[in-house]
């Protein structure tokens, strides 16, 4: 496609036209470079393997003459202090929700949606007291069978992830009325907030059950028996069988709180075998469900995993995000919301299955209408 064609794709517009409807907070008659080509930048960059902003700026430089046909640089090119500034300045909530909308027109099917938190380690500050030190905690909706974020929260440090789960779940309602997925989450998820909003909703979840010793041991002596499935997978030297259990949770002393909320007692027997050192690994989890079959539980926990090894992973890994100390306004934030975007277009352009750092690392060759070719082919 060509700069001509790129320009006059309705796709394109609209895109464009979304950014700069964003609020701009900078001191009108100094506005040089307009929100939405620094923004656009940010993501091109990105995509193409650049993590910090003297590298977007390189960037920019890099492919000016291009970007300059396409209208991003009515003024040349931006210093990297001008999209900082930029990225500190947006507000979060009105990038995430303009960001769902570029590419998640609707969604079909019962999709499994895992809720994750992230700490972002270069955040931490040494005024907190605790293990996280004040870092900020950002926690993600996650569509675990096409590996595509959906929504984003904020609350600043691990510990409030409980009242941030809560809110996370009332936007996918927002926006996703008529949606009816499986919801996932670890253990700190087992509130009465949380749980009573997911009943309301009729969301099926799976709740990572919080360890207690009195209540694990009551739990092991109920269950002996009943149906189970069971699932191996195999990698290289790693053998992993797992046996997954529902029980009725009306016999067990200890959760009665909790009677009136789940339907049943998930369990999880995982055994890891490693057939060079021979040792065994055994483990049980146990969970809290809704009214749901052993199948669709069994479903639900494999792919819970995906939000660990397909989102934060990759972000630590691959995007350096660990390593990046933003810590003014909202720019740690805002940054997160437009690398997990360059992921979506990704994991939607993906054809050959690359891991993401081969594909970045792809990308660098690509000229600036190739890199917003691949992006115009998967906005709604």
């Amino acid at each position: 496609m060509s700069i001509r064609r790129i320009l006059r794709n309705k796709k394109f517009k609209k895109f464009i036209g979304r950014l700069s409807s964003l609020t701009d907070k900078r001191m009108k008659g100094k506005v040089k470079h307009p929100i939405s080509s620094c923004l656009l930048i940010i993501i091109l960059a990105e995509l193409s393997g650049c993590n910090y902003f003297r590298e977007f700026v390189t960037f920019a430089n890099k492919h000016k003459n291009q970007l300059t046909k396409l209208g991003l640089l009515p003024n040349g090119v931006p210093s990297h202090d001008t999209l900082e500034r930029i990225v500190q300045q947006v507000d979060r909530f009105e990038l995430d929700e303009l960001l769902l909308k570029t590419l998640f027109p609707q969604i079909n099917g019962r999709p499994i949606i895992s809720i994750d938190g992230k700490n972002l380690r270069a955040t931490k500050d040494s005024s907190f007291e605790g293990s996280y030190q004040g870092m900020k905690d950002i926690l993600t909706a996650f569509l675990c069978d096409s590996k595509l974020s959906l929504l984003s929260e904020s609350k600043g440090d691990k510990g409030s992830e409980t009242a941030t789960i809560p809110c996370l779940i009332r936007r996918i309602h927002e926006y996703f009325p008529e949606l009816n997925p499986y919801i996932s989450i670890d253990g700190i998820g087992i509130t009465k907030e949380i749980l009573t909003l997911l009943n309301e909703y009729e969301y099926d979840f799976v709740i990572c059950f919080k360890r207690n010793e009195n209540i694990m041991k009551e739990i092991n002596l109920f269950c002996d028996g009943g149906k189970t499935v069971s699932d191996i997978t195999t990698n290289s030297c790693r053998i992993e069988t797992r046996k997954f259990s529902l029980y009725s949770p009306e016999e067990i002393v200890g959760i009665e709180q909790w009677l009136s909320y789940i339907s049943y007692i998930g369990r999880m027997d995982s055994v890891v075998e490693n057939t060079k050192t021979n040792k065994r690994t055994e483990n049980k989890l146990f969970y809290f469900t809704s009214d749901i079959s052993l199948d669709e539980f069994m479903n639900v926990r494999r792919h819970h995993w995906a939000i660990e090894n397909s989102l934060h992973y990759v972000l630590d890994n691959s995007f350096k995000e660990d390593r990046l100390r933003m810590k003014k306004g909202s720019a740690c934030e805002n940054m997160n919301l437009l690398r997990k975007f360059v992921l979506n277009v990704i994991a939607l352009t993906n054809f050959n299955t690359e891991s993401v750092s081969a594909y970045r690392d792809s990308m660098k060759y690509f000229t600036a209408r190739q890199l917003l070719y691949r992006i115009v082919g998967v906005l709604a």
